[in-house]
Parts: C-alpha cells; sequence; structure tokens
C-alpha cells in the first residue's frame, strides 16, 4: 500500500521563546495537514532552558555525565508534552513519543552521541491513526537505556536522522527565512538563498544549522529546508548548485477585519493581534456594543454598521457572525468589491454557497469556507490536495460533532436533552439543533467533500449548486433514543450518524444514517465532538483525518489556516471554476 506522505518539522528555541508561542508551531503543523501529510514535530527546549539546565549541572562540578543529561532532557521533554497539549486543545489528534517509545537510539559520549537507530515501524504504525507525533529533539538513549544528548543545536540532527529513516521531507523552522549571503539583522541588503550546495553552505557557516547535522545530511544525501515558520518560502539545502532567490518587495501585512466578537471571533483576534508581520486587523464590528469590552480589544477597532466596515478599506473580512441575512449581506457585499472573505458560517454556506460564489467570480476574490466544514479536520484541503495526485475512490467518516456528542451521552445513559444542553453549554451546537440532528449539516458537508474530490481546482472553495447531488439514502439521528444507545452497546457496538461517497465514472454515490460500528472501525474510537473521516484513494493509499469538529479553539485554527493561506499568496483569487453541473 503506497504511504501518505511525511513532513518532518523541527522548531527549535529561536521558534519557541516561550509557552506562549506554542501557537505558531500548531498553525505551522496544521499549514502541513491541509495538505493531506502526516506530520513529526522535532522539539527544542523553550528559548533559553537548555542553557540554564546545562549551568544548573554545572554547578555540581564534573558530575556524571549521564546525569546531566538527564536533567537537560527535561526541557525538551517538557517543551515536546506541551505542544502535544496545545494540538489537542485545537482539536489536532496527536501522539507525543519519548526517545525510548521511539527507539532513538545513539551511541558515543553521552553529552554529544551519534544517532544509529529508529523504530520506524512504531512511528508509522501510529501516524496511520493519528495526524501528529511529537518527539523531543537533542536527546535519546544509549544501547543501555541511559538518556544521552546529541551536542548544542542536536535538534537538527533528530530531524534530519527521522527524514532520512522515514523518506521524509524536513523542514528545519528557524527565526529567519532562510540562509543569506550575510546576517539579515546587520545587513537589510542580504540576499536569501532560494537553494544552496552543502558545501556552500559549510563555507558560510554561522551556525544557522548544526555542523553535525549538515555533514550528516551531505554524507545521506538527506534534502532539507531552512525557513521561518508562516513564511512563503526558504531555502533548499542539497547537491542542487547554490542560487539566490529572485528578490521581490515585503508585503504588507493584510488588513483584516473580523465580524463577530464572540468565543471564535475573539479567539481569532488574539491570534491575529500576535502576528503583526503578517496581519493588521482595522475593524471589528459587534452587532451593538459591549458594555464591557473583551480583555485588551481596543475600544476603536470597534464599529457596528457595515459603512464604517468597509471604510477601513480592508483585504480580507472575516465573517464570525452567525446566523444568515446580516452575514449574507456583509460577505456578498465584501466579494462584490474584490475583498477576500473567510467564513466558519456553516448555515450560510449551505444556504447561499451558489449565490456567493457568483460573487467572488464577478469581484475576483477568493472566498474561503475551511472552517465550516469538520472544525479542526482540515476535510476539505485533505481531500482536494489528495484528489489532485490520485483519484478518490471512497469518503466514509462522522462529519458532525454535535450527533455525535449526543449520541455518545445517550450511549452513557444520559438522556438526549441533557445531552444537547451539554453541548449547548460547551459551544458545541447552533441554537437550532435541527440541522446537526436531522443529518442537513453533515449531508451538506458531504457533498462539499464530493464536490472536492471531483474538481480538486486550486484557489476558494469550489461551492456546489444546491440540489446537485443524489442521495442512495439519507436519515439523520433524530429520531435515535438512549434505549437503542444502549443496546447498540451492549452488542458490542456503538452507533455513528455515518457519511458515506463512492466514486466512479465521474459521478458519486451518497449514503448518510445512523450505523452500528464494531472495534476496529476507525470510526469506533470517537468521543463526544470529534469528526472523523477516511479517504481511500486510486494509487492504494488512504488517510484517517480525526480530530475535534467543534468549539473555539478547532475552528479559531481552521480561520487562522485560511488567513494564513492568504497572506501566503496574497488576497487575488484564481479563476474560480465553473458551478455548472
Amino acid at each position: 500500500m503506497k504511504e501518505i506522505p511525511i513532513s518532518v518539522l523541527k522548531f527549535g528555541s529561536s521558534v519557541l521563546p516561550s509557552r506562549r508561542s506554542l501557537g505558531v508551531a500548531v498553525a505551522e503543523i496544521y499549514r502541513e495537514l491541509r495538505q493531506a501529510r502526516r506530520v513529526i514535530a522535532v522539539v527544542s527546549a523553550f528559548g533559553r532552558t537548555t542553557d540554564r539546565l546545562l549551568a544548573r549541572a554545572a554547578r555540581y562540578g564534573g558530575g556524571e555525565s549521564s546525569a546531566r543529561a538527564l536533567l537537560v532532557a527535561t526541557g525538551e521533554l517538557a517543551a515536546a508534552s506541551e505542544l502535544a497539549l496545545a494540538l489537542q486543545r485545537a482539536g489536532v489528534s496527536v501522539e507525543v513519543f519519548d526517545p525510548q517509545r521511539a527507539g532513538l537510539l545513539a551511541r558515543g559520549e553521552a553529552l554529544d552521541a551519534e544517532l544509529i537507530a529508529l523504530d520506524v515501524a512504531r512511528l508509522r504504525e501510529s501516524l496511520r491513526v493519528h495526524s501528529v507525533i511529537v518527539l523531543p529533539g537533542f536527546i535519546a538513549r544509549d544501547e543501555a537505556g541511559r538518556t544521552c544528548l546529541l551536542g548544542r543545536g542536536g535538534s537538527d540532527l533528530s530531524a534530519l536522522f527521522v527524514g532520512a529513516q522515514l523518506g521524509a521531507a524536513v523542514r528545519l523552522l528557524k527565526d529567519v527565512d532562510g540562509i543569506h549571503t550575510q546576517d539579515p539583522a546587520r545587513e537589510p541588503a542580504a540576499r536569501r538563498f532560494a537553494q544552496l550546495a552543502y558545501a556552500d553552505l559549510e563555507a558560510i557557516g554561522g551556525g544557522v544549522v548544526q555542523d553535525k547535522a549538515l555533514r550528516f545530511a551531505r554524507l545521506h544525501a538527506q534534502g532539507f529546508e531552512v525557513a521561518r515558520a508562516g513564511s512563503r518560502g526558504g531555502t533548499h539545502i542539497g547537491a542542487q548548485p547554490s542560487r539566490l532567490h529572485a528578490s521581490e518587495p515585503e508585503r504588507a501585512p493584510l488588513r483584516v477585519a473580523v465580524c463577530g466578537l464572540g468565543t471564535v471571533g475573539y479567539g481569532v483576534w488574539r491570534e491575529l493581534a500576535r502576528r503583526t508581520r503578517q496581519f493588521e486587523v482595522v475593524r471589528i464590528l459587534v452587532r451593538t456594543t459591549p458594555k464591557r469590552r473583551p480583555r485588551r480589544v481596543p475600544h476603536g477597532l470597534l464599529c457596528t454598521d457595515r459603512e464604517t466596515l468597509f471604510a477601513s478599506r480592508p483585504d480580507v473580512v472575516v465573517e464570525l457572525l452567525g446566523g444568515l441575512e446580516e452575514p449574507a449581506r456583509i460577505v456578498a457585499e465584501a466579494l462584490e468589491r474584490g475583498i477576500a472573505v473567510v467564513t466558519a458560517n456553516k448555515a450560510l454556506v449551505a444556504d447561499r454557497g451558489e449565490e456567493l460564489a457568483r460573487c467572488a467570480r464577478r469581484g475576483g476574490a477568493a472566498l474561503y469556507t475551511s472552517a465550516s466544514v469538520g472544525g479542526a479536520l482540515p476535510a476539505l484541503e485533505c481531500v482536494r490536495a489528495l484528489a489532485r495526485r490520485t483519484p478518490i475512490l471512497r469518503l466514509r467518516g462522522v462529519l458532525n460533532a454535535t450527533s455525535n456528542f449526543v449520541i455518545e451521552g445517550m450511549s452513557r445513559g444520559e438522556s438526549r436533552e441533557h445531552a444537547l444542553a451539554r453541548a449547548a453549554s460547551l459551544g458545541l451546537c447552533e441554537a437550532d439543533v435541527r440541522a446537526d440532528l436531522d443529518g442537513s449539516d453533515a449531508a451538506h458537508k458531504l457533498e462539499l467533500l464530493a464536490d472536492a474530490a471531483l474538481a480538486p481546482g486550486e484557489g476558494p472553495d469550489r461551492l456546489p449548486p444546491r440540489g446537485r447531488w443524489s442521495w442512495n439514502s439519507r436519515s439523520g439521528a433524530e429520531q435515535l433514543s438512549p434505549t437503542a444507545c444502549l443496546a447498540a452497546r451492549e452488542r458490542g457496538e456503538r452507533l455513528r450518524l455515518v457519511a458515506e461517497a463512492e466514486f466512479a465514472a465521474g459521478g458519486a454515490s451518497l449514503r448518510l444514517g445512523v450505523l452500528g460500528v464494531r472495534a476496529g472501525d476507525p470510526l469506533y474510537e470517537l468521543p463526544d465532538q470529534h469528526n472523523a473521516l477516511s479517504i481511500e484513494c486510486g494509487d492504494g493509499s488512504s488517510l484517517l483525518l480525526r480530530g475535534l469538529g467543534a468549539g473555539r479553539a478547532p475552528t479559531t485554527l481552521a480561520v487562522l489556516a485560511d488567513l494564513l493561506e492568504l497572506a501566503r499568496r496574497g488576497c487575488a483569487a484564481p479563476q474560480l471554476e465553473s458551478l455548472a453541473g
């Protein structure tokens, strides 16, 4: 069976100076997941933690090397654990590995060892279920089971070794956007290399890449990239001749207008406020001016009318108001004006999608709706990315988090009303939950995914006309009772609202209904507000996506990913595909 591509991302201490910077790593990892890749994140300790731990060990004199290595390793282990927790909070399916579990073996001096082995099979097995593995860099185990270090800057070596063993692409994330002819912090005229030969990087020096890691890459012909998190490009290191990047003017930050300052709106504003290199929030539209302004939101940003919103000349409008009529007017006007739009509004996409796509075409604007399908599950992007590589044969999944939450609650003996009340208290459902329980929401998401599988064009989401698809069978979970859920559990089954699409001869057969699934089925272990999607491809590969399907953090992550994509490529929309047929 063909394997799904893997990316190894290394986050150094300059990228993660503190816990507050974990969002940068989460967004960069999610960027890779949207390209239908699995990710291994290799993590250094936060900021100056390693230096402080080395200094602490030095206070005891010479000491035993393995004891010093064990103390220093706590910094890497803590950073890896916290990144895994941040990913889980954002709804991403992740496992954290320590060196022993990863089978990461080294030989040599306890403080400057050489890597010799990795349990490739165990990592691949984990990546069949989970989207991300987080692995502490710089540390390993020797053949006696003792902790050892890989020398200063050893996380670079960890990433390159793991990449070589797995045949994965490797990107070393730094605080610079690549390798330059001179230090760009001291010389503004320094030029960035688009690609750089191993020997030329050795000659330049400067410590951007650990010397031992560079020697390993050259010996094993392991190409890799050095880049800044969120950047449009970097420097590819390999055997190819060196070449400078073509000069281009630095882009000004995108001017963003946010509509809505609720749970998700505040989360999006907070993330954008941390990324001033890429974004400038110019206006926040609210229905009424709040008596108590959310913490740290400048009062001058707030407005209550569309005229003031558009007078701020935004490059992109982020629609997070909820509801239908008012958001539809704002989004349509923005698109007609040529302003890009990002929305997480499921009802808007379902009811007005075709109309808004026409507005986007007329205005030449980009329209992104990824956050309306699957929460932290990058379902649309993955289906589209895989369909560009190979035909999609089958989609099968649970696409509505609220219905899954209610079914799981009833399977534990809760009443439907109690489960719905808990879902509402957690912010998992709309005021009107009928679309969640009757299957309308899951059905619309499946139609969008089926369209992405058959028309995986680049650019804005292709929104199919309502009624394009015919269904073989379609039913929801509105009639499901706690008695039925408990009876299924006694039979060794769990009930799921399963959406399926099978593709043949340029068409799709769609089904939706409550099914009982047994242990071993990828939809069996799917707790509470999680979604899942299994994608089977014509080249023999398959991809399982799992993650939180609702809530502030997952939706914020999906919206931010669309905005980061806009920042990298600019707001102008590519040619929109025809919506006919």
